[in-house]
């Protein structure tokens, strides 16, 4: 399993992430899916620090707001 993370500037700030980062957490079976999603988020102007990563990271709850998305369900990732 690999982790592809970014701070979704736009969504940051407002709304459910109102004085919090909005973290983006995409969840994919393979490294090929993963480099391809993040390719996707690091073409996007608002997704900052796009990464990719082994172990499922966390966030304090005090300072991120975090959306978690895999593609059995969420295949725009990849699209």
């Amino acid at each position: 399993m690999f982790y592809v993370t970014a701070s979704d500037a736009f969504f940051s700030g407002w709304g459910l992430a109102h004085e919090k980062t909005n973290k983006i957490v995409v969840e994919v079976e393979t490294f090929e899916e993963a480099t391809r999603v993040h390719s996707k988020l690091k073409a996007r102007h608002e997704m900052k620090y796009v990464k990719i990563a082994t172990k499922r990271p966390t966030y304090p709850h005090d300072k991120y707001y975090v959306s978690v998305y895999d593609l059995s369900n969420n295949r725009v990732w990849l699209s």
